[in-house]
């Protein structure tokens, strides 16, 4: 995975703060770096399915 798109997925995520005010309450959340990992993957898994199918 590109971990360029990771960094920029994770800005993008940091500053649209889906959790809000509770995102202070989650030690782990390492500014989003699970969620932008879980997404590119998905959106990667999604694009190689499309390639294949054509």
């Amino acid at each position: 995975m590109n971990k360029k798109h990771v960094e920029r997925l994770k800005d993008i995520l940091s500053e649209w703060n889906p959790l809000s005010e509770q995102s202070s309450l989650i030690s782990d959340l390492e500014n989003y770096e699970i969620e932008a990992t879980d997404i590119l993957f998905h959106i990667n898994k999604k694009i190689r399915l499309i390639k294949y199918q054509k």
